[in-house]
């Protein structure tokens, strides 16, 4: 995948999680993130001296009486009309407090009020201004933007007979695309075995799609599904719950344009010894003194004569094939994908026996060939080791076997299709076929199901092979056969990280759509050579509407930025007019009772009583006695 973190789109969005109205982005560098944050938590500082100089002048006018007071009266007039918002006005009236209390019975009722009045606007502002960062800023959403967009061309065909057919071109490009598709799955596995196996999704890897993980429910202890003969014991049931399009994988949509995605997986161990396996057996034509034992899990699709014809044989080994194995575990497969034979797509290997088949499913033979030495005696049911031979434990049988059937449904939000097998279920088929959908959700199926392509046992096992397996992590060295002992639920921890796996490449195959991997595939080819790009606006839409989390960006509310620039300026606007609008009202349709209240606050005025000072001494040549800055008459004038 892409560094997504640098294909961000910056400018505004709407986030559906939050509506169309709430939900309107502003995505930016986070340099200038901080740069906003702070320009916003100045202004909130400067729209809350504004709402004090408001109340102090509501304050002030309300005590206003023209009648004779007292001097702490004039002096709470003095602090109201000339003191900004600030703790100094609280410490001005603690100063009168502490001044009239010997002289006035009355002087804590008179001034506590304000000053509390002084501490509470400056406690209010203050986590206004943290608050306004809290109320713009968004979490780490953001969209994915990138020059390309598509889907990888799928490697067609397999590589024997490519190199039958000795066309260079066309085995070249199959590599090629092998290659990436095993690096992508391979990335994804890294993910799961990160973000999906701790119960902390720190790292920095688990914060870049819309979801950390998808949590399914898990019965570690479900009813094997097969039939009873053949299972040994119980089974493990995994199911995803309905994964939502858009609060999960992160397809930004309308509720009335997501879809829902399920995906339910059974796994248990089979017995197959005796059951479904022969005798070792000498054919003619083996080398000397080898031998060869077969397995029968359903017929092949493919047998050795190169027909079509089927074979009911799944797996043969042989004595000497075992005796030079290069590892301790080869993880082989066979996978039989339900509706496949009515599609004529023939992406099974083989049709699996009656004993483990119900309708409508997908099977997995999980085929475990075991030639590891451990340390301790193994009872899993998978890995089991029960032999010891000197110092270690030797595997009970050349081969094991966990079936895994796995179903897949869809919703619409309101209905949903039955369990089915994922061919069985198509975006090629007739809409009629499946729920009724409008355009969006029929583009929104498409990208999912495409994206879901990969998120099965078989695949993630068909490119990763014994990597997948989380025994290899113990064997001793990557040439080991030596391995400590497994726990005797082994098998079960390797269901749940096979199952992590799928997950975690759902979720990077819907970001690679808008997003894709652009690497460096061999000498003149990279992987957007190979782009299948989007054919239908919707499915354009839909690249430009890919969300993930970016740490490098900062997401703003573009309707909390209005809210407090609005009120910002409602309050600027309101306390520029307030006075002249109240003398207005005092002069026209009060009369003369609150006329006083206008001198009152002109007079209170700290360079109105600087100017009477002067005046009291002697030095009358002012004017502007009515407005807020008294001059004197000629310019210059010393005194």
């Amino acid at each position: 995948m892409a560094n997504i973190q640098s294909a961000v789109y910056t400018g505004v969005w709407t986030n559906w999680s939050m509506g169309q109205v709430l939900g309107k982005t502003l995505t930016i560098p986070q340099s200038q993130g901080y740069i906003l944050v702070a320009f916003l938590g100045l202004f909130v500082k400067f729209a809350g001296d504004q709402l004090w100089q408001i109340l102090r002048f509501v304050l002030h006018q309300q005590r206003s009486s023209g009648g004779p007071q007292d001097g702490l009266h004039y002096q709470i007039q003095a602090i109201l009309r000339n003191s900004p918002m600030g703790i100094g006005i609280s410490w001005k009236f603690a100063q009168l407090l502490r001044a009239w209390s010997p002289k006035s019975h009355q002087a804590l009722r008179r001034t506590l009020p304000y000053a509390a009045y002084g501490l509470f606007h400056v406690a209010a502002i203050g986590a206004a201004g943290l608050f306004s960062s809290r109320v713009v800023s968004m979490n780490d959403a953001a969209l994915v933007r990138s020059p390309t967009c598509g889907w990888m061309v799928e490697p067609v065909g397999d590589l024997n007979s490519l190199l039958n057919q000795a066309d260079r071109t066309a085995t070249e490009t199959y590599v090629l695309l092998l290659s990436s598709y095993h690096r992508s799955i391979k990335s994804s596995a890294e993910y799961a075995r990160i973000c999906y196996d701790n119960t902390s999704t720190a790292n920095a890897m688990c914060q870049q799609y819309s979801s950390s993980r998808l949590e399914p429910k898990i019965n570690f202890t479900a009813t094997c599904p097969f039939t009873e003969e053949l299972c040994l014991g119980d089974a493990v049931y995994i199911d995803t719950g309905y994964i939502d399009s858009h609060e999960d994988l992160g397809i930004n949509g309308q509720p009335g344009d997501r879809i829902q995605f399920r995906k339910e997986m059974t796994c248990a161990p089979i017995d197959i010894e005796g059951r479904l396996s022969t005798n070792w057996t000498t054919i003619p034509g083996l080398l000397p003194n080898d031998t060869i034992r077969e397995y029968s899990l359903g017929s092949n699709r493919y047998p050795y004569d190169g027909s079509l014809i089927p074979s009911n044989i799944t797996i043969v080994l042989s004595n000497y094939s075992l005796r030079f194995q290069s590892s301790a575990y080869e993880l082989r497969l066979d996978v039989d994908f339900a509706g496949n034979d009515s599609t004529g797509d023939f992406l099974s290997t083989f049709w699996i026996i009656p004993e483990l088949r119900r309708p409508h499913t997908d099977y997995t033979a999980l085929e475990l060939v075991s030639k590891a030495e451990y340390m301790q005696k193994t009872e899993d049911l998978w890995y089991s080791a029960t032999t010891q031979e000197s110092l270690s434990w030797q595997t009970d049988h050349p081969v094991s076997v966990l079936a895994c059937a796995e179903q897949y449904s869809y919703c619409n939000i309101s209905h949903c299709t039955g369990n089915s097998g994922f061919y069985e279920i198509m975006p090629t088929a007739e809409r009629s076929g499946l729920l009724a959908m409008n355009n969006a959700q029929w583009a929104t199926f498409e990208l999912v199901w495409k994206a879901a392509q990969l998120s099965n046992v078989y695949c993630i096992t068909s490119f990763l092979g014994n990597e997948i397996l989380l025994a290899q992590d113990l064997l001793t060295d990557s040439a080991s056969f030596i391995s400590p002992g497994l726990p005797s639920d082994q098998w079960k921890h390797e269901i749940k990280n096979m199952h992590a796996m799928t997950m975690a490449i759902l979720q990077q195959r819907v970001v690679e759509y808008a997003s894709p991997p652009d690497w460096v595939l061999g000498p003149g080819q990279r992987t957007t050579d190979f782009l299948i790009k989007p054919n239908t606006t919707l499915s354009q839409n839909l690249c430009e509407n890919i969300q993930i989390r970016a740490s490098n960006i900062a997401a703003f509310s573009v309707i909390g930025i209005f809210g407090i620039l609005a009120a910002g300026a409602m309050l600027t606007i309101l306390n520029f007019f307030l006075t002249d609008i109240v003398f207005w009202f005092y002069n026209h349709k009060a009369g003369d009772n609150l006329g006083i209240c206008e001198v009152e606050w002109r007079d209170d005025e700290l360079l109105q009583m600087q100017r009477r000072m002067f005046e009291g001494q002697g030095i009358d040549t002012w004017e502007g006695h009515d407005d807020d800055v008294p001059v004197t008459r000629e310019s210059g004038q010393r005194f």
